[in-house]
């Protein structure tokens, strides 16, 4: 037996060159972004002084991020077969705040006899015989269906694992909730989807929820980054390193390098600074 690690030297170098190279071309806007709401207060700040983010550490996380990548691509392409697809990547800005959303599933455009007239009739006939059930589930979604709105649902890819914590607990995380329910408000639409992907077997789980259930929290979070991006600019006044849940506080998963959640407040204002004169922000100093 001859084992060879070539090729995955090479996919590892290759998938992380292509994450400096993304680094590099991408041009921080300073704009708050859907997905950054549940962020601690002080990376919202560095987002809005445009300092770059910290690329993913090592081969092993992107490939994770480039198999989640694929799975959500798998997902939008059985919805564009199914026909419910109505818009992908579609922009939305709320408040100031941006974002794209994965999909706009519309189920009113489901159509059995449109979906069927595609397939080899004698195949189905045989997965009658082997495969019952499963045809018998497909014929079912043209009522099932109806209970779908239409709306923007917003797609992850996540571990089996916690598939599995989510589908048995039916607990939807905060911050997956935030980013989706931002869509819905800018969609002015009364609903609002999150659909999960496990990432091993590609088993899908669609929750919906109601828009108006996230207004509140997505509004506070809001004024709190005006009021604070109000405070850098007139007294250079930084927010203290606070997390929503514990995981977040973890350096593994921090957006940026754990010396800005870490430092005090003047280390914090001394390096920003010391950075924009560097000219590493688009931000003049003041």
């Amino acid at each position: 037996m001859i084992l060879d690690t070539n090729i995955r030297a090479f996919v590892d170098f290759y998938l992380t060159y292509t994450n400096y190279l993304q680094s590099k071309t991408r041009e921080p806007n300073g704009r708050l972004t859907a997905g950054f709401l549940w962020q601690p207060k002080r990376f919202q700040l560095l987002k809005y002084l445009q300092f770059i983010d910290k690329p993913a550490p090592d081969p092993y996380s992107l490939r994770k991020f480039k198999r989640g990548v694929d799975v959500e691509a798998h997902f939008v392409s059985m919805c564009k077969e199914m026909g419910i697809l109505t818009d992908t990547q579609k922009e939305f800005t709320y408040r100031g705040v941006y974002g794209l959303g994965d999909t706009v599933l519309d189920s009113s455009t489901f159509n059995e006899a449109s979906v069927m007239s595609k397939l080899d009739p004698d195949i189905v006939a045989l997965m009658m015989m082997k495969t019952p059930q499963v045809v018998q589930n497909f014929l079912a979604i043209k009522e099932r269906v109806k209970s779908l709105p239409k709306a923007v649902y917003e797609v992850k890819s996540v571990k089996n694992s916690s598939y599995k914590w989510i589908v048995d607990k039916g607990e939807i995380s905060w911050h997956y909730k935030l980013q989706a329910g931002l869509y819905g408000l800018a969609d002015n639409n009364e609903h609002f989807g999150l659909a999960f992907i496990a990432s091993d077997d590609l088993r899908e789980h669609v929750a919906v929820f109601k828009t108006r259930e996230m207004k509140a929290e997505i509004d506070r979070i809001i004024d709190e980054y005006e009021a604070m991006v109000k405070d850098w600019e007139e007294h250079r006044k930084v927010p203290a390193w606070e997390v929503h849940d514990k995981w977040m506080d973890k350096e593994d998963y921090m957006a940026y390098d754990p010396f800005w959640a870490r430092c005090s407040e003047a280390e914090y204002v001394k390096t920003a600074e010391q950075l924009i004169s560097m000219g590493l922000s688009n931000k003049g100093a003041k």
